[in-house]
Order: structure tokens, then sequence, then C-alpha cells
């Protein structure tokens, strides 16, 4: 009888730390700071900066949200960036316009958004770089 209530115990115990491994890190501490953008025109030729804020998203776990200032908007906008891995993640948002895209991050100081943005049947793609601040 002991024999076998240790084979059952044998069995069950590797299960039990299979089932209590610990959830995956949250992807999103190498995309919190302070970042900024430069937009270039042609004529006349300017330049304008962006400076905006990446947060942790506390209601989401893998979430980020980026300010709306560093895609020219008002601060007030609160873009969400769903996080896949530490380097990659995806946007689809709606607010009057839709943005939809993928972020990818190299993991220092630089993050890449590829976008489309539709408004009123008219859609414009789009490539941001966002520089790390701080």
């Amino acid at each position: 009888m002991k024999a076998t209530k240790l084979k059952i115990l044998l069995i069950a115990l590797p299960i039990l730390f299979i089932a209590c491994k610990p959830d995956k890190d949250d992807y999103a501490e190498k995309w919190i700071g302070e970042w900024q953008t430069t937009d270039e025109t042609v004529l006349p030729q300017t330049k304008f900066l962006h400076t905006g804020t990446i947060i942790k998203d506390d209601g989401q776990r893998n979430q980020v949200i980026m300010s709306g200032m560093l895609l020219g908007l008002n601060s007030s906008y609160r873009i969400p960036i769903k996080l896949s891995s530490e380097k990659a993640g995806s946007i689809d948002y709606t607010n009057g316009f839709t943005i939809k895209g993928s972020a990818s991050c190299n993991q220092k100081d630089t993050i890449w958004l590829n976008m489309n943005i539709s408004r009123d049947n008219k859609t414009v793609y789009d490539t941001i770089t966002l520089v790390k601040v701080r």
C-alpha cells in the first residue's frame, strides 16, 4: 500500500511543479520611458520634434500605453501597444480614426512603428521611429 502511495506521489509531484510554473515575464519594461520622434517635411523644409511617454498599462498584462504626442496628436490620446515579446507588439486603436500596425523595439533605444491610419475612408501608411530620451 505504501509503495502505491509513493508511486502516485512521485508521478503527481512533477505535475504540480509544472502546474505552478510562473507566468511569462511582463515584456513592458524595455518599452517604458520618455521617447521622441522627428517629423520632417520637404516644402517648406522643417522639422517637428514630438516628445512623449510610454507607460505600463496597469490594467493589462504585456501592454503599454503610448502618449498621442509621439504621433503628433494631443497628449490626451492614449494608444495601447499589445506586446507579444520584448521586441514586438501590435497597435489596434479606434477613436474617431483607426490606427493598426506593428511595433518593434531593438531593446536599447529605438522603436519602429509601422502603421496604417484611417479616417473618412482614407488610409495613410506611415513608419515612425521613436528614440529613447530617458
